[in-house]
């Protein structure tokens, strides 16, 4: 219509099928979409690299979320399940176990620590006498052993026992070829290493009742990977009565105390590895009642021995063990005693006021004592120790070499606990931690 006005307008006649042939002329001309490049090159390169860039980013984060993921931080200061280590080491270095195969490490005379777990077994056995030193040993700042029992072994009473060892600080540990165990009641666990590769595993059954059940002993040499039995009854019958604990001087010379409390104080003694064993007692005073700690060697022939009775022992040897001497102690009691080697020691005491009941009463003062010639004689340390500890005794003290040492101390109701630390032999004391 419109078409045939405007030609009209111009006074124009129309052509027969102008109109068609316009309309198909229009509809081909119509504008489609078409897709727009709107990029130029050097915005593309632009927009790749800014597409890398963040590849890279996502990279470095998923990294960086694994490595966070896989470390475990140090526990704030005062805080955290470690107050007191059950081994320091070196002036800096030392470990705890808080619970079956809690194992938490130190390098900062405890006040921070980091938890360095070994890889549980996955039939693992709940150990029913509780968290013990004697599940683990530490031998240095980097090489420590973590004793597991598990469930599902082959022999008839299904458990075994496996041996995890660390060279590494805790970073990474290695199994041990298992041990199958023939007590179905379980056996005790103690660990004892000399070096790196040379250890003992004595495992122990549990019934203190069964003298059919005296220690079983195992060896390594190659660091805990595989074990040797060693002897299926380290110890003579009528000298076995229950659980024990063991220590090496080298790899030929070794004591075993049993577990046989006040009636029958003995040391069992072998020199030839663990093979065969007899008893010795090397009897410090007329009466027989008393207990042995397990000695303590700093040498093939120099080494020590405490026993417990009425007061505490102190036998010494220069000759691997074949003849005992007493040492004399300080008149404190209680007391605790730390050597750092043969010759240089420590004691400390704790004396109360009697005008009050002990539980509410708190020490009336600590006198720390030092020996240098191995107990032949021993001086008052002159120490401001007491002005850190005026609530709480002092419960044990540890030196790791001459100058560096630890204490430990308690409130009476045994609440609130304290850990020090001692860099010039006792004189001057620090708060490392407390509860």
């Amino acid at each position: 219509m419109i078409f045939d006005q405007f030609h009209a307008a111009l006074h124009v006649p129309v052509p027969s099928g102008a109109f068609d042939r316009l309309r198909a002329a229009l509809v081909e001309a119509e504008p489609r979409p078409r897709r727009r490049r709107w990029l130029t090159p050097r915005l593309q390169r632009a927009a790749q690299l800014v597409l890398a860039i963040l590849v890279l980013l996502a990279l470095a984060a998923a990294i960086i979320g694994t490595l966070v993921a896989g470390h475990r931080p140090p526990i704030p200061p005062h805080g955290g399940p470690v107050t007191i280590p059950t081994r320091m080491v070196s002036p800096t270095t030392g470990w705890a176990e808080v619970a079956l195969s809690e194992i938490w490490r130190t390098t900062d005379a405890g006040a921070n620590w980091t938890e360095v777990d070994p890889p549980s077994l996955p039939d693992r056995r709940p150990q029913f006498w509780g968290p013990s030193e004697d599940a683990a040993f530490f031998l240095d700042a980097r090489h420590a052993w973590v004793v597991e029992t598990g469930m599902s072994g082959p022999g008839a009473s299904g458990l075994y026992v496996s041996v995890f060892a660390t060279d590494d600080g805790g970073r990474h540990w290695g199994k041990g070829q298992p041990i199958t165990l023939d007590s179905p009641s379980g056996m005790s666990p103690v660990l004892y290493f000399i070096d790196a590769r040379h250890g003992w595993l004595l495992m122990s059954d549990t019934n203190q009742d069964d003298i059919e059940g005296s220690p079983i002993l195992y060896a390594t040499s190659d660091g805990g990977l595989n074990w040797r039995l060693i002897s299926t009854r380290s110890a003579p019958l009528h000298a076995w009565c229950g659980p024990a604990s063991i220590m090496f001087a080298t790899v030929d010379l070794g004591w075993l105390v049993p577990g046989c409390g006040e009636s029958n104080p003995v040391l069992l003694v072998t020199r030839d590895g663990g093979v065969t064993w007899r008893a010795q007692r090397p009897q410090p005073t007329a009466t027989p009642d008393g207990v042995f700690d397990a000695p303590v060697f700093f040498s093939p022939t120099d080494g020590m021995v405490f026993f417990h009775t009425l007061q505490l022992l102190l036998l010494v040897t220069s000759d691997g063990g074949l003849t005992w001497s007493p040492r004399s102690l300080p008149e404190i009691n209680p007391m605790s005693v730390s050597f750092a080697d043969a010759t240089r020691g420590w004691a400390i005491g704790t004396h109360v006021r009697k005008s009050l009941p002990d539980s509410v009463n708190p020490p009336a003062d600590e006198s720390l004592y030092h020996t240098d010639d191995g107990g032949l004689s021993w001086a008052v340390v002159p120490t401001e120790l007491r002005q850190w500890t005026q609530d709480y005794f002092v419960d044990a003290v540890d030196f790791v070499d001459q100058k560096n040492g630890f204490a430990s101390a308690s409130d009476p109701p045994g609440q609130k606990l304290l850990w020090l630390k001692t860099s010039d032999g006792g004189r001057t004391w620090a708060v490392v931690r407390t509860t």
